[in-house]
């Protein structure tokens, strides 16, 4: 079926366009460690896991890059100044999500438009759902102006089929994408899975999506960071990031709270205390990645974050509780292991003993959707750079 789908895609003409203009926050983020943890996150669109797939489209696509999130400029100068528009999509159609802006600017310029990583934004079993005026709008431009878009899987594809949309090809995460080595499962992962089973873990990584998830669960995982001296890594939630950052105005009622949340019991002083040994926020990806590859391991409900610990040559087991982390997991055939499964008293090696991985599926998986991106990419005049034809061209 996906190599159907790469046969349509192919396209002929050699890449000439090297002026792509970004959809996207700036990935200059020198001076945001002096800023305030409410500007941070508005920076990266309140979670900083955002970071993974715009660093990773915009570290692969060859050409002189602008940011939307930086520019000034008016429509009418991005039209002149550069030739093609990029947007690195996320789960941006969802119930609550209207992507009216997006409409708007697509239908100002005259550029061509390329999207990649586009998802849907749903519960475990819910199939559709109403939709914000903005986002049907924007629907009936993707449909006008005939744009081929890069989905996260087959979920997205078939609920944006059912809106009329068939220019859709599963790309899944450009994340996916940002280690070089074309074999980074047979080489490197398929070893590091292997010696979880034989080998003392010594360090866990927790990336959680917590406040949504149930407390006597997340105080399970928390317990792993507590038994293997790991962290949790932060991407959301501005009063996490106040304590964790050393904000002067603490909210010692709401530190209470999160302590009774994340360790069971309400004290402010115990929770800044274990947040401060335990915390970590990365707003540079290579830095985040280079601290990853040190760990024994990686778990938790948020995929970028464990996405990011992969690419490392970390493994990483993402426990889906909603349809974009499940959709991901599937499409790039990361182990996981249901949220609903998480119960007190579960231990690590039952996790592992559940989960499967096999290095030369996922090499081989991942070249086949490496080949969908770089023809989306091609069809809209742009290239991909080197080490992204080789995962291409590997498998």
């Amino acid at each position: 079926m996906l190599e159907a789908a790469e046969s349509k895609l192919k396209v002929a003409q050699k890449p000439t366009k090297h002026r792509p203009f970004f959809v996207s926050f700036d990935l200059n983020v020198n001076g945001l460690q002096f800023s305030s943890t409410e500007n941070l996150l508005s920076h990266f669109g309140q979670n900083v896991g955002n970071l993974a797939f715009v660093y990773a489209m915009s570290e692969q696509i060859v050409g002189e890059k602008k940011y939307f999130g930086s520019s000034t400029k008016q429509i009418a100068d991005i039209n002149k100044e550069h030739d093609v528009l990029v947007f690195p999509a996320a789960n941006n159609v969802g119930e609550k999500s209207d992507l009216g802006w997006l409409a708007t600017i697509i239908e100002k310029t005259n550029l061509p438009i390329l999207i990649v990583g586009l998802g849907v934004q749903a519960n475990l079993g819910q199939v559709d759902f109403p939709l914000m005026p903005g986002t049907l709008r924007f629907f009936d431009v993707v449909k006008e102006r005939s744009i081929s878009l890069g989905v996260r899987g087959k979920f997205t594809k078939e609920f944006l089929s059912r809106h009329g949309i068939s220019t859709t090809h599963i790309t899944g995460c450009p994340s996916n994408f940002i280690n070089p080595n074309p074999h980074l499962g047979k080489l490197i992962l398929d070893k590091r899975y292997a010696d979880l089973s034989e080998k003392k873990i010594a360090s866990v990584a927790l990336n959680l999506e917590y406040f949504r998830l149930e407390s006597e669960k997340v105080r399970v995982l928390t317990d792993w960071v507590n038994d293997f001296s790991g962290a949790l890594i932060l991407q959301s939630d501005e009063s996490v990031f106040s304590l964790v950052r050393g904000d002067f105005q603490k909210d010692l009622k709401m530190a209470s709270w999160i302590g009774k949340y994340f360790l069971g019991k309400e004290d402010a002083a115990d929770t800044e205390a274990w947040l401060a040994r335990y915390g970590r926020i990365y707003i540079h990806v290579p830095s985040w990645m280079d601290y990853l590859r040190g760990l024994s391991l990686s778990v938790g409900s948020r995929f970028h974050g464990n996405m990011l610990a992969v690419q490392a040559g970390t493994p990483g087991i993402v426990f889906p509780h909603d349809s974009r982390t499940l959709e991901m997991c599937e499409t790039m055939m990361l182990p996981h292991f249901p949220w609903d499964d998480i119960q007190p008293g579960i231990s690590i090696q039952q996790v592992l003993k559940k989960t499967h991985f096999s290095g030369a599926a996922f090499d081989q998986n991942r070249s086949r959707l490496a080949r969908v991106y770089r023809d989306l990419v091609y069809r809209v005049g742009l290239d991909v750079i080197p080490a992204v034809h080789e995962i291409c061209d590997a498998n």
